[in-house]
């Protein structure tokens, strides 16, 4: 559920940024936006290497989930200068917390059932990404940008809630054989 909850809104912006970024009011600056949202996103990534390790899966999830949630947040006030800088953040949470998808599936099922359960996780993961990247255009031209935003901030909530719930920890453990 987290990695669904985390690829939802992801895919949707990065697909459609340059539209978003418009229906924001950002105008013709949306096309550099995009690309600063694309650089920030491989930013988060990269920083996210050592953070793996040192901070921990389970806060690292965490940290993703928040900063999303506050980025989507202030997205909603509109203020061109307040739009980019909130979808950086957005992006360089959400890309820190997305190389979790490499580590963390892998650490949590037993090896009896991980190949199956990874497989199975990343599969939904991926009904979310399409239902996240077909859903926006038509969400946005039906109720708006705002709105629209406010969904992404509350899908990104349940995913904090679910991390902060459930999510273990599994640095420093050892996998089964």
């Amino acid at each position: 559920m987290m990695w669904l909850l985390q690829v939802v809104p992801l895919f949707a912006i990065y697909t459609f940024a340059p539209v978003v970024l418009q229906a924001l009011h950002i105008g013709s600056a949306s096309l550099l936006g995009s690309i600063a949202i694309t650089a920030a996103f491989l930013a988060g990534s990269v920083i996210a290497l050592p953070l793996i390790e040192s901070w921990g899966r389970r806060n690292l999830c965490i940290a993703g989930f928040a900063l999303s949630v506050l980025a989507f947040a202030a997205v909603t006030i509109g203020r061109p200068a307040v739009v980019v800088p909130a979808f950086v953040l957005y992006a360089v949470a959400i890309g820190a917390a997305a190389g979790l998808e490499l580590v963390y599936p892998s650490e949590l099922f037993p090896t009896a059932v991980r190949a199956g359960a990874t497989g199975f996780a990343a599969a939904v993961s991926r009904v979310g990404a399409f239902l996240g990247t077909f859903a926006l255009p038509l969400a946005l031209g039906r109720w708006g940008v705002v709105p629209v935003m406010w969904a992404c901030a509350g899908i990104s909530a349940a995913g904090l809630l679910l991390a902060l719930v459930w999510a273990p920890e599994t640095r420093g453990s050892v996998l089964d054989a």
